[in-house]
């Protein structure tokens, strides 16, 4: 009879604070990473398995990014323990965020960038929270294509070679500070096909280079103050809202926060086309608008670019 001797697992706890990651290697025999039961306030623990089980990592006031936990074995979030008088926000870059007052045995949260701990009655802005560092300078924040590196960022123009630099040659998707808006381009040197955005979302298409600046609230009619007299005007007939839009690529996310659920009617300067599609990301077979008037069918992000 083979005598199998099983090495005891080496287990990781993970204690993860506002000011970083602290990692303890354990030599022990259990399957399960063990955890203080009696949490303190303002502490949540993230279990990978149900029932409280499996890899873990507890969590203390503050954020810890998706990409942190990873390095733990903690992918998916499948259990939660949360402490009194906390309660713990999950955000997403394409979905609403989440918010968590009790301890679940059971669930099921992936595909999101990172997580807050945070107390009762604290001020909730969590994206103006997220990308603000202490002398308030970060306004944004950009994802690679695969959403495997992030890489914070601050207003101003930002070029292919600052962002290679810092290992991100190309970056696909963003979160931007409330009251900022970006100018994405293809190409280094702010040029080729540009898109503007603000808030969170997906590019159309890989980027290079970018201007980060703080919108002008002077004139809520417009998204942009166009730099020349070439803009568009789209509306949204049922509240009667309507938006100035130069060149370039307006996602729904962009269009909703400014009041433009659905596009319903444009007025295209001479030599410019609408194209607008159905869904959001720019996504579904676009319609090409070409003269100014009423919108039959369900427009939802838009491009506009000349004929």
């Amino acid at each position: 009879m083979k005598i199998i001797n099983i090495l005891s697992l080496i287990i990781l706890s993970v204690i993860i604070t506002s000011s970083g990651i602290v990692a303890n290697t354990i030599n022990n025999s259990v399957i399960d990473i063990s955890v203080d039961e009696s949490l303190a306030e303002n502490e949540v623990v993230l279990y990978a398995s149900n029932g409280f089980r499996g890899s873990s990592a507890k969590v203390k006031l503050g954020f810890a990014t998706a990409e942190q936990l990873k390095k733990y074995k903690v992918f998916v979030i499948r259990s939660i323990k949360i402490a009194p008088r906390t309660k713990l926000h999950v955000h997403y870059l394409d979905q609403e965020n989440k918010t968590f007052y009790r301890s679940k045995e059971k669930t099921e949260i992936k595909k999101f960038t990172r997580i807050q701990v945070a107390e009762y009655g604290d001020f909730e802005d969590p994206i103006d929270n997220a990308l603000s560092d202490p002398n308030g300078k970060i306004k944004g924040i950009l994802y690679n294509s695969t959403r495997s590196k992030n890489l914070t960022i601050t207003a101003g123009k930002i070029d292919a070679h600052q962002l290679s630099e810092l290992g991100m040659p190309f970056f696909k998707s963003y979160e931007l500070a409330d009251g900022y808006e970006m100018t994405a381009y293809a190409f280094t040197g702010f040029k080729g096909d540009s898109q503007v955005v603000r808030g969170k979302g997906t590019l159309d298409k890989l980027s290079r280079s970018l201007v980060l600046r703080k919108l002008d609230r002077s004139n809520d009619t417009r998204i942009l103050t166009p730099a020349s007299d070439v803009y568009a005007t789209i509306r949204y007939n049922i509240t009667k809202k309507q938006v100035k839009i130069k060149p370039g690529n307006y996602d729904h996310d962009q269009l909703k926060s400014e009041g433009i659920r659905f596009v319903q009617a444009v007025e295209l300067p001479a030599g410019y086309e609408l194209w607008g599609y159905p869904y959001k990301g720019f996504k579904g077979d676009p319609i090409i608008i070409r003269s100014s008037g009423k919108i039959d069918k369900l427009v939802m992000s838009v491009k506009l670019r000349k004929k």
